[in-house]
């Protein structure tokens, strides 16, 4: 394969992963967003309550189903779009603001796991006392 038949593949796996994100993120978003409507308007009347109850549990089932093919899209993306950046961003970019952006990220998510075993101790002292 030639450079340039190397760079056209890369390019075009770049776009079906920019697609593939794009259809992903907005399935998302149209799932979040008709969830949201649903719940401001169930309430609204006796009859429409069942119905808006009926609509949000079908909506519920619905994306627990899309979120099994969704996720693995988005994971999948996510990894093609860290290759991408590899190869093809600017040294600025794969130097200095993606390891900024990995130690941020992982600062945080250390940090939350943190408090989260402190609420889970806090919890069983809290719990032990009472017993």
């Amino acid at each position: 394969m030639t450079a340039a038949e190397n760079g056209a593949a890369g390019s075009g796996r770049g776009n079906a992963a920019i697609r593939a994100a794009g259809v992903a993120a907005a399935s998302g978003a149209a799932a979040i967003a008709a969830r949201k409507a649903l719940g401001r308007g169930s309430g609204s009347g006796s009859g429409s309550g069942n119905v808006g109850h009926a609509l949000s549990a079908g909506l519920e089932a619905a994306w627990g189903a899309a979120r099994g093919i969704v996720l693995p899209t988005l994971e999948e993306t996510a990894a093609a779009f860290g290759r991408y950046v590899a190869d093809n961003a600017p040294d600025t970019v794969r130097d200095s603001l993606v390891p900024r952006f990995l130690d941020g990220f992982h600062e945080r998510r250390e940090q939350r796991e943190g408090d989260d075993a402190d609420e889970s101790r806090e919890a069983k002292t809290t719990s032990g006392g009472k017993a």
